[in-house]
């Protein structure tokens, strides 16, 4: 008995101090009350002492406003609660208001000497720019400055960069240091696998003597500068470790780098904090400018076995002007749900010009242009480029996990995977949203560190088919509200947490985005809600997800991905955007962790879209992923010098015709890069050739210099023989010449670069490299440099015909070249490949009645020459056909894919049904149309998917189509 007493009391003691520690922002036994003009306080207080049945608490009244008639009450508020009696006083006709006596605090404004330059945390407009343009973060340290959880972890973020100065005065004591490891004793004392690691790993040296470095103290600083000491400035957190790893100066290095951080916190998981250290985030400031992921995937790998044992990665894109969806950039382009990609922003709330972009890699803007921090030699300084902007992000997860009533802090000791996630998904759904960010970054927002706080609770949710499922591992101080409905929905649903049980809300609809809120158990939350956030119940068919390219060779690529539906099939689309050409193929029976797409052209860049099956029915697409097969050769493996753009608001290359094969571009706001996007030209050595360069214009037409620079000696630089068009050429509008490619120039794949700049007013000529300020624009583009017996195949003739087999005759330019060939069952076939070195190719093991794609490509290593495609079958008279011959009927389907509209143009004026067909069967639309030359526009109303477009007359089935909705 007396055992069960001491147990009770040490509960009763422990929560108390938990209450205290959570420090209450009102007084206790104490209500202010505003009564209505001519009300007595006095016949306030009789009447609430006489309703009291159980407690008889005195009531005493101080005034604080005659006029106003408002005054303080206070009570014993052991007997009686200051919420109970708000309550009371509300429900009294006597009173027009009641509330709490809250405390009232000074902002958590540090007193650091130049805290007043440190406009990204609290901006007033003083120092230029929009008042408001900040993070936030004044009121987000009136909750949390960083350091601590609330279950007594010590806080890392691990630095990747060149070098730190430790000892600098505003860094020192917010230095990591591993105290497992005895200095220079050439020990591994802690075990993690590093001799010596007694102030992080310089993994240049293999030892940890961190070299003094400007970038990575600047970098430091923004994270985790000493807050409120008085001097220098304030990080985003006041108080926090940052661990320096000394590395990143290759992809080696930088698998190398992040194992060191990777290997701390994963020691610190298995041994329940005993070793390693609690690195919860990293930052990288630096990356490879138009790095594709697919040419990295060790690297990108990395990131997600960071991610796996709890580790958030800030990294910054490029600073340049370009989509780095598109144009590339690591490591934002690894697709890691670990990493958030950050792009830069000013005190305007605009993004920087040179700062890169993408809705897919990169997810979040911040701040980093004049930012005002720690610098080397123990001063301070200004920070610009998106360098200066990612360790705001970083030092923003770190300060997050130092909050108190905390579900991430609580996830992370169980699921540190899972928590890590949750961190992003709060980072990022409580981002401020800017017009000037839409498109450009998946959020839509920068960084709202403020709100970020406001977004982190103690509840943990996670969402079910039909329901979504609520729960606190917090102690229990007082009961938790959470608040849900569906978005766009006015009422909400109420729950009401009473311990740390896991609720559940009522029945819901499947796959809908439902919002919700926290109110209770905290500082923060004790008389308002939390921000809001969304979940999204199971049950949808969803495409793929987290889809990667692993690799990519000359004719195929590598990816994998997850989300499958119920049965192991998938159906994907890949699109050669150059030649608007779209292949669909259905996969059965994948079972494999990665998957080969085959059938590609070197050099070129496709587009692939993935769709789940869901009861025989197809998702919505995924994501486009961009990637481009290797082949290119000299043209994109060796580094060619890059120009400043150009302004082209007035005038820039429209299209390029080479041999009367035409790329239209229009303006790509100074510079278009299609190296290796499969634009491009085979030219015959010996030969003459003809280019025309087509100049848009916004206004007048102005005089243009032209050029064009081949690069026919693959030495990777743009030389004055090698300008295609006569120098200082000039020009009004189209411009037109030969040329020849010399016998002496080497075969292979190289660069072109043309440039078409404004040429008036005693404007000089383009060079081919470095420039100034000028009007116009260039563009980059592959070409072969081929022999003249590197053609197409001139003809293909069908020979024999089962209907198993078909044989063709092969008319080559070249009888002893080597002929690639790949063919398919259409329309959703996968690809079979091989090679024929004669002039027969038999073609076995068919499907019969069945219609085939044959595609044929002469190889002239290092160059492809142009493809022939040719339709065959395998009909023959045991197959079942419709009773008329309509194959000479021309009919035409386009665009597709398509998004809204079709038109069909049939030349027959007979009446034909047009039928569209789900892939199941279903009839989905349907229509009489009669035939015309002209084509006639028709409006189907369809989900995104593939489908079968059917045209029939009386006969039967004319053509049947495959259609894709984007």
């Amino acid at each position: 008995m007396v055992l069960r007493v001491l147990i009770v009391s040490c509960f009763w003691t422990l929560l108390a101090l938990q209450t205290f520690g959570q420090s209450l922002d009102y007084r206790q036994g104490e209500v202010i009350v505003m009564l209505k003009p001519g009300a007595s306080v006095s016949s306030l207080i009789r009447h609430t002492l006489n309703t009291r049945i159980h407690t008889k608490s005195p009531l005493s009244a101080e005034k604080l406003s005659d006029h106003m008639n408002i005054y303080l009450v206070k009570f014993d508020f052991a007997s009686l609660g200051e919420d109970q009696l708000v309550r009371e006083f509300k429900a009294n006709s006597s009173v027009l208001l009641a509330q709490k006596n809250h405390l009232i605090h000074e902002r958590n404004i540090p007193n650091d000497t130049y805290f007043f330059r440190q406009w990204q945390h609290f901006n007033d407009g003083s120092l230029g720019g929009v008042a408001g343009a900040d993070f936030g973060t004044t009121k987000a340290w009136d909750i949390a400055t960083g350091g601590i959880t609330e279950l007594g972890d010590t806080i890392v973020v691990c630095v990747v960069d060149g070098g730190l100065e430790q000892t600098h005065g505003d860094l020192k004591s917010n230095i990591w240091y591993n105290y497992r490891e005895i200095p220079a004793n050439g020990i591994d004392d802690d075990g993690n696998g590093y001799i010596d690691d007694y102030k992080g790993w310089n993994t240049y040296k293999s030892n940890d003597s961190i070299e003094v470095n400007n970038h990575g103290t600047q970098v430091s600083g923004i994270i985790g500068a000493k807050g409120n000491n008085r001097i220098g400035v304030a990080g985003v957190n006041w108080n926090v470790k940052i661990m320096m790893v000394q590395g990143g100066g290759d992809e080696a290095n930088a698998v190398l780098s992040y194992n060191y951080p990777l290997q701390m916190r994963k020691m610190y998981n298995e041994s329940g904090g005993k070793k390693g250290a609690y690195v919860v985030a990293t930052n990288s400031s630096w990356g490879r400018d138009y790095g594709k992921a697919e040419e990295s995937p060790i690297w990108c790998a990395m990131y997600d076995s960071l991610g796996n044992v709890g580790i958030l990665n800030a990294c910054s894109t490029a600073n340049l002007d370009i989509n780095v969806d598109l144009e590339g950039d690591l490591p934002t382009n690894c697709a890691s749900d670990y990493l958030i990609g950050v792009t830069n922003i000013n005190n305007e709330d605009l993004k920087v010009r040179r700062a890169g972009y993408g809705p897919k890699s990169i997810e979040i803007a911040a701040y980093g242009e004049d930012v005002f921090g720690t610098a080397s030699g123990n001063t301070f300084g200004y920070f610009n480029g998106t360098s200066a902007a990612s360790p705001h992000v970083a030092g923003a997860i770190a300060l997050l996990y130092s909050a108190p009533c905390n579900a991430v802090v609580t996830l992370s000791r169980t699921s540190p995977a899972a928590a890590a996630l949750l961190a992003k998904d709060i980072i990022l759904q409580n981002v401020r949203h800017l017009n000037d960010l839409v498109n450009l970054v998946s959020s839509g927002g920068v960084l709202n560190i403020y709100d970020m706080m406001r977004g982190l609770t103690p509840v943990s949710a996670r969402a079910g088919i039909n329901r979504l499922f609520f729960k606190t591992d917090q102690a229990i101080l007082s009961a938790v509200t959470v608040q849900y409905r569906k978005v766009g929905d006015v009422l909400w649903n109420e729950i009401i947490i009473k311990d740390n049980k896991e609720y559940e809300s009522v029945i819901l609809e499947k796959c809908n985005d439902y919002e919700y809120r926290v109110k209770g158990n905290c500082d923060r939350f004790r008389d308002s809600f939390s921000n809001i956030m969304v979940l999204r119940t199971l049950g949808c068919c969803l495409p793929p997800a987290q889809i990667k390219i692993v690799e990519t060779g000359f004719d195929n690529a590598m990816i994998e991905f997850q989300g499958l539906g119920s049965l192991p099939e998938f159906f994907y689309t890949i699109t050669d955007e150059t030649k608007h050409q779209t292949d669909s193929f259905l996969v059965k029976n994948y079972t494999d962790p990665i998957f080969a797409i085959t059938g590609l052209m070197r050099c070129t860049e496709y587009h692939l879209r993935l769709y789940t099956l869901c009861d025989q029915k197809l998702s919505i697409p995924s994501t486009v992923i961009s990637f481009r097969t290797s082949g290119c050769d000299q043209c994109d493996d060796i580094d060619y010098c890059i120009r400043d753009r150009p302004a082209s608001e007035f005038e820039w290359i429209e299209s390029v015709e080479i041999d009367q094969k035409t790329y239209v571009t229009g303006n790509n706001l100074g510079y278009g890069n299609f190296a290796g996007t499969g634009m491009s030209w085979n030219l015959v050595r010996s030969a003459t050739h003809q280019v025309i360069i087509e100049p848009g214009y916004s206004l007048d037409s102005s005089q243009l210099f032209i050029a064009a620079w081949l690069d026919m000696n693959h030495n990777a630089v743009f030389e004055d023989q090698e300008n295609l068009i006569p120098q200082g050429f000039v020009k009004v509008g189209s411009a037109q010449f030969n040329f020849v490619i010399p016998a002496t120039a080497r075969t292979g794949i190289t660069r072109l670069r043309v440039i078409a700049k404004y040429g008036e007013n005693g404007i000089s000529p383009p060079t081919a490299c470095f420039s100034g300020i000028e009007f116009g624009e260039y563009e980059d583009y592959c070409v072969g440099i081929v022999d003249a017996n590197c053609q197409p195949v001139i003809s293909v003739r069908e020979t024999t015909k089962t209907s198993t087999s078909i044989s063709f005759q092969l008319t080559k330019s070249d009888a002893n070249d080597i002929m690639n060939y790949k063919y398919r069952k259409t329309p959703y076939g996968l690809w079979t490949e091989g090679s024929v070195f004669d002039n027969k190719l038999q073609i076995s093991n068919l499907d019969s009645c069945s219609e085939y794609e044959l595609r044929l490509i002469h190889d002239c290593d290092p160059v492809l020459s142009e493809e022939k495609v040719v339709k065959f079958d395998t009909k023959t008279v045991n197959c079942l056909v419709a009773s008329k011959d309509h194959r000479r009927l021309l009919i035409n389907a386009y665009p597709n894919p398509f998004q809204d509209e079709i038109f069909l143009r049939i030349e027959s004026p007979n009446e034909y049904r047009i039928k569209i067909l789900a892939l199941t069967g279903e009839e989905v639309w349907s229509a009489k149309m009669h035939g015309s030359p002209n084509p006639v526009r028709i409006q189907p109303v369809l989900d995104p998917g593939v489908y079968l477009l059917i045209i029939q007359d009386g006969n039967g089935i004319l053509m049947t189509q495959k259609l894709i909705r984007n």
